[in-house]
């Protein structure tokens, strides 16, 4: 019975991970329809988002292993679609596309992505792009979950440690760089401690504060989550705890009230501190400060001790001269050049930047410091004893960024622009002063799809970006307007700038010889008062009044035949832009429904009938005759230049014409006609099919006739 009901809630389990599973895929193909599913290799292992969907935050991730900071990681993805071209894997900062998607026999879409420090990626995801034909595009995100197995471990050995001397171990790690290192120093009951990442090492630095059998617990934290032998996301690893014997300074240990002084070289009455009280000690008086016992060492700083405090302390003025960390080993309180006592801090310089970066969305790192309204960015500087100030952005406030990464040689601040934002550049201040960082605000200059340019050729503005068709105009066109919609150009959700676009025009005859070819020129398009930016974009040189192509031209449309095509090209000027712009073909032609002309035929063989009482039926088939006819053609509809074969005339007919027997009956008739022409290519001959009535003037009869002939046309 008991393993009845142990395999009953196996099963059970089994079937809730399932449900679990698919119910966590459903929601990945609700927001991404397309998709069946996508299939990561990270060195041997696969996994996929029909097994490895992770909760993160509320928010399902597709869940995988790395194993270097600059991971591999190949995909296929399985999606409902059978265009390549409609589908693309949207650039990162995070990652570096090795291989595009192609398109494999087995109907999946392969491929592959390099890492670039796969350990600090704050939100890594893979974005796909599906572009529709109309050149409108939807993106659709897999937010990813890459977490590694990192072990760290520390063997102190058994050492002793002295009272107020920092000493330093090394983690052996397999990852370092996955350890949140902060650099600071925690206060703890028996030590004191802080965690470094020096290079490629993990050190521990530890300052023991009380004597005898002291036992150090510590417990690490990764900057990546990982999964633990229980199925649980973590990121806390095992407990490290090693037990030292603390023993008595070797010399008499003064510790002072703080752990860091600035060296600030326009300050030469240096830092007050609190050192402790020792008899020994002389007030009013200067001793020398060095990093070494022996004699006639560099001086590192003076102490010039003031006053005793009631609370065993003496208040000294710290007067610093160079750099000093206390992992270099302790600092010597000489009196001359006898070392009386011992002491340590840190010795640093001023905050000072020596690089500053921008990153935004989809790009990597750039020392081309500026930003645009709306936008968020990340900003990185680079220089020494950076967490010491206090970095405020004029007018904005720091909403994260990568602080995890934050420590004296780096420091990270995540901004969002506002979109009314009125000054042209931001500075970085440290409390009141001016750090030399800065960033341009610039605004947006990239090209909008050409949906808020207006074609009117007749029958009113058509958005130039559906006329993808050539145009049939049955009526004269008596002008071509184009006009533009400043209210399409920007939207509080979407910022594109002032739009350069240059028109081009064509016209030809029916025949395709070039009637006349004008460049209209380059005009500059604003965004009108619906655009949140509209107050602060420069208005010189827009151009919002409608352009009639009649004005550029010395052929007129008006004057244009039958037949005869106006091209116009209206595109984002190629130089004006960083990306790839975009261009509209507008073709419209001067639509005709007939056409005249006059044919000379030569029917041969037509069966003429006389009409009345009494008349004989006539032979089989007559003489050659001779015909003139004015003619109407009549084009196919929705088709440029077809015509159909059929044919409708008036004119004379010569009967017997070229029949030279003198029993011949030749007559002139009046015709109306009809003619089908079997051979649909143009040409000066034909052979047609006849039908109509006619009158002979000569015999003063009516009379019907069909039959063939041949045409010759002028």
């Amino acid at each position: 019975m008991s393993k009845i009901k142990y395999f009953s809630l196996l099963f059970l389990l089994f079937c809730l991970f399932v449900f679990s599973a698919k119910a966590q895929l459903s929601e990945f193909k609700t927001s991404f329809p397309q998709l069946d599913s996508l299939v990561l290799q990270s060195n041997s292992s696969f996994f996929s988002t029909a097994k490895d969907i992770r909760y993160v935050n509320r928010k399902p991730h597709l869940v995988f292993e790395y194993y270097s900071d600059e991971q591999e990681i190949r995909g296929e993805l399985y999606i409902k679609t059978d265009s390549l071209h409609s589908f693309k894997l949207v650039e990162s900062a995070d990652f570096e596309i090795t291989d595009s998607l192609k398109l494999l026999v087995n109907g999946s879409f392969r491929f592959k992505i390099k890492f670039k420090n796969i350990s600090d990626a704050t939100y890594p995801a893979f974005t796909f792009e599906k572009s529709d034909t109309s050149g409108n595009s939807t993106l659709y995100e897999i937010p990813l979950f890459p977490y590694t197995e990192t072990r760290a471990v520390v063997y102190p050995g058994n050492e002793d440690l002295y009272l107020g001397e920092s000493r330093s171990f090394e983690f052996i790690s397999n990852n370092p760089s996955n350890l949140i290192l902060d650099g600071e120093w925690k206060t703890g009951e028996n030590f004191d401690h802080r965690l470094v990442l020096s290079g490629e090492k993990a050190l521990l630095f530890i300052e023991p504060k009380t004597r005898g059998e002291q036992t150090f617990e510590l417990q690490l934290k990764t900057k990546k989550p990982f999964i633990d032998s229980l199925g649980r996301i973590t990121s806390q690893l095992p407990l490290i705890s090693h037990t030292f014997t603390i023993k008595k300074s070797r010399h008499v240990f003064l510790r002072m009230d703080v752990r860091e002084i600035t060296r600030d070289p326009a300050n030469p009455r240096g830092t007050e501190i609190q050192l402790d009280n020792n008899r020994k000690l002389q007030l009013g008086k200067t001793y020398r400060i060095e990093a070494d016992e022996e004699i006639g060492t560099p001086l590192i700083a003076e102490l010039f001790t003031k006053t005793r405090l009631n609370n065993d302390k003496i208040l000294c003025e710290f007067r610093a001269y160079a750099d000093h960390a206390k992992t270099d080993g302790y600092l010597f309180i000489k009196d001359g050049d006898t070392p009386i006592f011992m002491t340590n801090v840190a010795i640093s310089p001023l905050p000072s930047i020596k690089k500053a970066s921008i990153l935004r969305y989809g790009e990597d790192w750039s020392t081309n410091l500026f930003a645009r309204p709306g936008e968020t960015i990340d900003l990185r500087i680079e220089g020494k004893n950076l967490l010491k100030a206090n970095y405020e952005m004029e007018d904005l406030k720091n909403i994260g960024g990568d602080s995890l990464n934050n420590n004296d040689v780096v420091r990270n601040f995540r901004y969002k622009i506002p979109l009314n934002i009125s000054k042209r550049s931001l500075a970085l201040f440290d409390k009141e002063n001016r750090t030399g960082v800065s960033f341009a605000i610039k605004e947006y200059n990239r090209p909008k799809p050409l949906d808020f340019i207006f074609v009117d050729y007749g029958i009113g503005a058509k958005q130039v970006d559906t006329l993808n068709h050539a145009i049939l105009y049955p009526k004269t066109i008596k002008d071509v307007v184009i006009s533009f919609r400043g209210d399409k150009i920007d939207s509080p959700e979407l910022l594109y700038g002032k739009q350069q676009i240059q028109i081009r025009a064509r016209m030809e005859d029916k025949n395709g010889v070039l009637i006349e070819t004008r460049n209209l020129g380059r005009f500059t398009i604003c965004p009108n008062e619906n655009s949140p930016r509209y107050s602060f974009y420069p208005r010189n040189g827009c151009r919002m009044d409608d352009i009639s192509l009649n004005s550029f031209l010395t052929k007129k449309t008006y004057g244009l035949g039958e037949w005869a095509k106006v091209e116009l090209v209206i595109e984002n000027v190629p130089d004006a832009y960083e990306t790839e712009g975009y261009s509209q073909q507008v073709v419209i032609y001067q639509q005709k429904s007939y056409t005249f002309d006059v044919d000379v035929s030569i029917p041969a063989g037509l069966i003429t009938q006389k009409i009345g009482k009494g008349e004989k039926l006539s032979p089989l088939f007559g003489g050659i005759g001779f015909a003139m006819m004015a003619q109407f053609s009549f084009y196919k509809e929705g088709e440029i230049q077809q015509i159909l074969p059929v044919k409708v005339g008036l004119g004379f007919l010569a009967q017997n014409a070229f029949n030279f027997n003198q029993d011949a009956q030749r007559d002139l008739g009046i015709v109306l006609i009809g003619s089908v022409y079997p051979l649909q290519k143009r040409g000066k001959l034909n052979f047609p099919l006849f039908g109509g009535i006619g009158y002979f003037m000569q015999e003063g009869k009516f009379f019907f006739l069909v039959g063939p002939g041949i045409r010759v046309s002028f």
